[in-house]
């Protein structure tokens, strides 16, 4: 069963993607970047009001930002954090500068390795690098995502066939798998059949898109889509 992450810009996106239903809220600043982080006040608002039962997820932004505070100053609360490697594709200290950031994470805050699609526009390391390193150095989670939002979504920069590669290899090594990039309906019903943990949404559920407001008739409609699919994936089973 396929889940749905819904990423929130302040405390009342939040609250509206929990009230609604939403199965994990990310909290970020769009207009930063795909991880832009959001400040640590509105960290510190989605962690205070958020009931206790609903997961929270945080980006941090890019390793070449050195997010080193951030992550120190990420609240317990928080159960994910995500940290991008675009522009380190060229770093030969990647590895240990990113294992170091993590180290700054409250221990009980899973890691998130964030492997990007348009992974050579990015300047990152190839996803089954970052994937298996991720694994080597605590991460239980993949996030497949795209970096640069105007130049096409998740579908356009890897075939159906490269994320199905990359979903057993994440089950090789035991971590969830989650995809985002742009993702509508269409491509969402298209990549059902991979069973991620979670789509990760923003423009999706946003109006007039991702720099825009959390709009809960969206918000809605789309867990309506992935409850049918859910349920049709259920009976096919």
């Amino acid at each position: 069963m396929s889940r749905l992450l819904v990423s929130v810009r302040n405390v009342d996106e939040a609250r509206l993607a929990w009230q609604v239903g939403a199965d994990l809220i990310d909290v970020k600043e769009p207009s930063l970047g795909s991880l832009g982080p959001a400040s640590q006040d509105v960290l510190l608002q989605v962690a205070a009001t958020s009931p206790a039962d609903v997961p929270l997820s945080a980006a941090l932004g890019e390793l070449a930002d050195r997010p080193y505070t951030g992550a120190a100053a990420l609240p317990d609360r928080f159960q994910f954090a995500k940290i991008g490697l675009a522009g380190c594709r060229m770093d030969k200290d990647w590895r240990s500068a990113w294992a170091d950031v993590f180290a700054r994470l409250a221990q009980g805050t899973k890691r998130v390795a964030v492997a990007y699609a348009d992974w050579q526009l990015a300047g990152c390391p190839a996803p089954g690098d970052v994937i298996r390193h991720g694994a080597n150095i605590g991460c239980r989670v993949v996030l497949i995502d795209t970096f640069q939002k105007h130049r096409g979504p998740l579908l356009h920069h890897m075939t159906t066939k490269q994320l199905m590669e990359l979903r057993q290899l994440a089950s090789e090594l035991k971590m969830m798998f989650v995809l985002a990039g742009s993702l509508d309906v269409p491509a969402i019903t298209e990549l059902h059949k991979l069973a991620p943990d979670y789509f990760a949404v923003r423009g999706a559920i946003c109006r007039p898109d991702r720099q825009g407001r959390l709009d809960a008739s969206l918000l809605r409609a789309l867990m309506d889509d992935i409850s049918a699919l859910n349920r049709q994936c259920d009976t096919v089973n």
